[in-house]
């Protein structure tokens, strides 16, 4: 068949089940699809129903609670390149808030993050200003900096998998480079494509 849907399950919450699997499938038919047999990928995570639909007619609703759906084309599914960046994806933090708390600076720089990533002020001018009151940190707060990273949970093996698969995977970061180096960020990635901020002298 042409298309896939994939239902998706928080695997904290292992939640999907035969039911939910049947009640989107039961959408689909509704809607004018033909549906197959579905293909478990992971028992109560994930699971892919594919089917054939003209697309002329009502888009199906799904209320499935605290499941993902996802409809895409089966052709090309297996994608070849992965650009992820760092920062609040593939690791939970922002590695200058976390340099801006030992200097008691967090929620004014947490604040210039925020506003940024909402496109209400310029990423450029704001990366620059958040660095500068940086400025005067000893280098050795990197060190403690990085013991804070908590890796976001599926990071490593989605990079993994699509690696088995050939994909070629890379980082996209401003960060120091420090903190994209190969021992601190340890995701198996093929590629680090950096624009980064070096220290200088003892201070960051």
């Amino acid at each position: 068949m042409k298309n896939v849907l994939v239902l998706i399950a928080d695997p904290v919450r292992p939640t999907l089940d035969e039911a939910v699997v049947a009640a989107a499938t039961e959408a689909l038919l509704d809607a004018g699809a033909t549906a197959g047999a579905p293909d478990w990928l992971a028992p109560g995570i994930a699971c892919d129903v594919p089917f054939d639909w003209s697309f002329d007619g009502p888009i199906p609703s799904l209320k499935l609670d605290g499941i993902d759906a996802v409809a895409l084309p089966a052709a090309g599914r297996r994608k070849k390149l992965l650009v992820a960046d760092m920062e609040s994806t593939m690791i939970h933090n922002e590695m200058l808030d976390e340099l801006a708390d030992f200097l008691g600076l967090r929620d004014k720089i947490a604040g210039i993050t925020a506003r940024a990533m909402n496109g209400e002020i310029g990423f450029e001018g704001a990366l620059t200003e958040r660095v500068g009151l940086l400025r005067g940190l000893p280098v050795a707060r990197l060190d403690e900096a990085a013991a804070r990273i908590r890796y976001m949970p599926g990071g490593a093996t989605l990079i993994a998998t699509m690696k088995k698969r050939g994909a070629h995977c890379a980082l996209v970061s401003v960060a120091f480079t420090y903190f994209t180096s190969k021992d601190v960020v340890r995701h198996p990635l093929v590629q680090r494509i950096v624009q980064a901020y070096e220290r200088a002298g003892d201070g960051a």
